[in-house]
């Protein structure tokens, strides 16, 4: 390679009168120029002999001796590097935000290569062999805002390494695109699409590009079959599975962009059968679809009726009856469909009309003495069909009488047997005829009151005479034969079947809720319907109902202060009577209760920030207030917003303080206010008062910041967000020592007299020195336990962020490992000498091909054990590696040698010119040799 070399020295002579030679082992070069006083550059080239070798610099023939060299000059090195070429890159298109991973292919890579994208290096490498190298591409502007840039902008792509701490670059390169990757709007069918089958969808976006587009629906990639435009492609897939699908789309299959389409899946539907095969019209009946692929989507109809579906399961579905009104005997092509799509479905059912009843003879609520009964039912030919059919009679629960239907004279004919002196409650529950054999009840259109009356009751007492319509009411009723007659309670228009028997002249009627006010008239009824016509009033009386209900109340004002002492009124629509009465807001007694007329007042007591429930309490009674107040801070309370400057993009939240706690029900509903801008609240500490607020959003300039409550802001202060500086750390590799460091340069580090450094994820506090007005110098700590791709970040003495950076950190404490000789076939341990890192996993590798082997860490050393499979003796590359944060770095390497398990070798050797070494060797069963190099 040819490149500039710099000499430094002392009284050097310049001029034109002065020839200046650089010699570098058998070989000169010409000097010329300078870099400033002290130094003189000489341009070396055609170096072709590797190893170590003396430089002397000639000035008119006479050699400058060296500090420590004297005349035979400063020991240099001269490294062997075949160029290397780039030939492709996978993918070659990516966005310019970085982060996305490139193989690049050529020749000649070395250990330390990696990428460049015109010429930034990339964040990170892997090096796969000397042809492949793994990368991530970089950010490829420098705007920290945005990382848009020109669409279809080219990007040279090239390898660089470094060899003896010297920079190298590939003679050839690789072109490679950087754009943004293409969004999805919409997707066409988004449902509808059955599971198993070839979908084909129509998807709507932006950036599409033919041959480079590919699309995902769901974790499945679909086939592009046409690129229709920039903004549409068609595509098509089999066997997605069912669910809610995401549509996105990407150029290189890593990279995503904006995508709000969805398609929904269904299973695929198949019916197999009906049950009941036969359906009485009329009546309202349940029947079942049995099949698998059921969903809500699924939709069962009978000519032009849809079925009423009320319950749904992926192998059956219930549909009501009500609605078919076929003639009997005839029969009903099932329709299936999903999504309007119809369903391969060859079921039918058969209709048959309902019977139809109606009372003749029984016009009055009173059987005769000899409790017969004597029911005509009007028939339109329906039972003609059935067999055995009876009119039957329940009393309460329970089955009391069937009488036989005759088909001449269509009369149900019969004498209650089981009716008793005292009052008997009979309706009639159906029709049961024998319907393929089983005996089903097919009608209940017509219900009848029967009582057999002895008597009626002469007198009742309510008590309590007077309640509250404020919820549950409860009286107790005392009378004469009770228990036997009634069957409900009703109160105004408020029917009640909660009948509680205390004893025989006793009951308790219970109801959930009072409609009306007032003097209110209290009637007991015989019929189990209250609401039937035939209902019978057996005893009646009054109550006074009392109008005091919370939905009736109005609070003034609903706005108080948190720290108490505010005026509160309570209004109701009549006058308030209640003894040993008390308000309390949110659990916190109110002080001086006072009752004037329909109103109640009192001092609001300290309260927790936010909205608070109101709660009057008597001696009886406890009401919850449907409206709220809410407690604000006062004027004289201070709200901070911590920090009060903060980086944009550095930041991840801010907070704000109230002056107290903030109540649990405000807590779930509150959020943060940037500029008229609703953010996001990350974390709530109702107990401290203290709500997290997110910063990612944020943009450069002067905030008013503001906490939303119950719709009304609350004024918190300023918030300053500053633009993030740029920070360069150089150098960008450095080696962990006694004495290593690195440094971090920016024009803002003149505004502070002292700054934080951080390193890594956690935050590592760095130690530092000030270098310059612009420049500080960190110190790396031998415990530092870093390694690789590290980020550095840059604080204020107020502890805000300014700015962030990286350095790559080697280290290269990992001494030597022993033995450099191993066995093929064999067990074997090798120990590599390193300083106390807390490594959480390391490992080592034998390349190219000689496996991986788990390390353990024993203090200041590490062991690699293993077994060595049966490999070809050779020298490998010996790599160790740690994980760390989720990347594996590498720490330490060095050569090892494998040989079969019949070669005796020392565990190592050190050469140097013209040295005799003597190699002991031995052949198992042959005596041992020794030969001279």
């Amino acid at each position: 390679s040819a490149f500039m070399v710099t000499v430094y020295g002392s009284s050097l002579m310049y001029g034109s009168d002065v020839v200046s030679v650089l010699s570098i082992g058998r070989s000169s070069f010409p000097c010329q120029g300078s870099r400033g006083e002290g130094s003189i550059e000489c341009k070396v080239s055609g170096l072709v002999e590797p190893g170590f070798a003396r430089a002397v610099l000639i000035q008119n023939a006479e050699i400058i001796p060296a500090v420590y060299g004297g005349i035979s000059g400063i020991a240099v090195q001269v490294v062997s590097s075949a160029p290397a070429s780039v030939a492709s890159i996978i993918p070659s298109v990516f966005s310019s935000c970085g982060g996305a991973a490139v193989t690049v292919t050529g020749d000649h890579f070395m250990d330390t290569a990696t990428c460049t994208f015109n010429s930034i290096v990339a964040k990170s490498a892997e090096r796969l062999g000397a042809r492949s190298v793994v990368c991530v591409t970089p950010r490829l502007n420098s705007s920290m805002d945005t990382c848009d840039i020109a669409e279809n902008q080219r990007i040279t792509v090239g390898v660089r390494w470094t060899v003896g701490g010297i920079e190298f670059d590939s003679e050839t390169n690789v072109e490679a695109v950087a754009m943004s990757p293409p969004t999805v709007m919409s997707v066409l069918p988004s449902y509808g699409v059955i599971a198993g089958r070839t979908a084909v969808l129509t998807v709507s976006g932006a950036g599409f590009l033919a041959g480079l587009t590919g699309c995902w629906i769901g974790e499945q990639q679909a086939i592009v079959q046409e690129a229709v435009s920039q903004d549409m492609l068609v595509l098509s897939a089999n066997a997605i599975g069912t669910g809610n699908h995401s549509v996105h789309c990407s150029h290189n299959g890593q990279e995503f962009g904006l995508s709000v389409g969805r398609v929904a899946v269904s299973a695929s539907v198949i019916v197999s059968s009906v049950e009941p095969s036969v359906v009485v019209v009329g009546v309202d009946s349940l029947i079942t679809v049995h099949g698998s692929g059921f969903s809500s989507s699924v939709s069962v109809s009978t000519g032009n009726t849809l079925l009423s579906r009320t319950q749904v399961s992926s192998s059956y579905l219930v549909f009501s009856t009500v609605g078919l009104v076929p003639a009997s005997g005839s029969n009903a092509q099932l329709r299936v469909t999903l999504f309007g799509k119809e369903i391969p479905c060859r079921l039918k059912i058969e209709l048959r009309s309902a019977v139809l009843l109606r009372s003749q003879s029984l016009t009055i609520n009173h059987v005769n003495l000899d409790r017969s009964l004597h029911l005509a039912v009007a028939d339109v030919g329906s039972l003609l069909q059935f067999q055995d059919c009876q009119c039957c009679f329940m009393n309460g629960v329970d089955l009391l009488q069937c009488f036989p239907y005759d088909r001449q004279s269509q009369e149900c004919r019969g004498s209650f047997s089981r009716l008793t002196s005292a009052y008997n409650h009979v309706f009639l529950s159906s029709v049961a005829c024998k319907i393929l054999e089983d005996c089903k009840p097919i009608s209940a259109s017509v219900a009848v009151s029967v009582i057999a009356d002895e008597g009626s009751i002469q007198s009742i007492h309510v008590s309590p005479s007077s309640v509250y319509a404020t919820g549950p009411v409860s009286v107790t009723v005392t009378g004469s034969r009770l228990v036997s007659s009634t069957t409900s309670c009703r109160l105004g228009k408020t029917s009640s079947f909660t009948v509680i028997p205390i004893s025989q002249t006793s009951l308790a009627c219970h109801f959930d809720s009072v409609s009306s006010v007032g003097n209110i008239s209290l009637q007991l009824l015989s019929a189990l319907n209250s609401n039937s016509p035939l209902a019978n009033i057996v005893a009646s009386s009054s109550v006074q109902v009392t109008s005091f209900s919370p939905s009736m109340l109005h609070v003034h004002p609903t706005t108080v202060q948190a720290k108490g002492g505010d005026a509160i009124t309570i209004s109701a629509l009549h006058s308030i009577d209640l003894p040993s009465l008390s308000v309390r807001i949110e659990g916190q007694e109110c002080l001086s209760v006072s009752t004037e007329g329909s109103s109640i007042t009192c001092k609001s007591p300290v309260l927790s920030i936010g909205k608070q429930g109101i709660k009057v309490l008597s001696q009886e009674h406890s009401f919850q207030i449907s409206q709220h107040v809410l407690a604000m801070p006062s004027t004289d309370q201070v709200i901070t917003v911590s920090p009060v400057r903060l980086r944009q993009g550095l930041s991840s939240s801010f907070m704000i303080q109230l002056p107290g706690p903030l109540s649990h029900s405000s807590a779930l509903d509150l959020s943060c206010s940037v500029s008229s801008h609703r953010v996001s609240v990350l974390v709530v500490d109702a107990q401290s008062g203290r709500v997290e607020c997110s910063a990612s959003s944020l943009t450069q300039g002067i905030h008013m910041v503001s906490l939303i409550l119950d719709s009304v802001p609350i004024p918190a202060g300023q918030l300053e967000v500053l633009p993030q500086i740029s920070i360069v750390a150089w150098p960008h590799q450095v080696s962990i020592s006694q004495d290593s460091a690195f440094f971090l340069d920016s024009d803002v580090f003149g505004l502070y007299d002292t700054l934080q450094v951080s390193l890594g994820r956690g935050n590592q506090p760095a130690m530092i020195s000030r270098h310059s007005k612009t420049s500080v110098k960190v110190h790396l700590s031998e415990r530092v336990g870093l390694c690789g791709n590290v980020s550095v970040s840059v604080s204020a003495p107020d502890g805000s962020a300014l700015g962030i950076s990286s350095v790559s950190i080697i280290d290269d404490r990992i001494a030597d490992a022993s033995p450099a000789h191993i066995l093929t076939n064999s067990r074997f341990s090798v120990i590599w000498q390193s300083p106390e890192l807390p490594f959480l996993s390391i490992e080592m590798e034998l390349s190219p091909n000689g496996g991986i082997y788990a390390c353990s860490d024993q203090g200041q050393q590490i062991v690699c054990r293993g077994i060595l499979p049966s490999v070809p003796a050779a020298t490998y590359h010996g790599v160790l590696f740690v994980n760390q944060l989720q990347r594996r770095v590498r720490v330490g390497s060095r050569s090892i040698i494998v040989s079969s398990p019949n070669i005796i070798a020392p565990d190592y050797m050190q050469a140097w010119a013209n040295e005799q070494l003597q190699l002991s060797f031995g052949i198992f069963g042959h005596t041992s040799q020794q030969i001279s190099c």
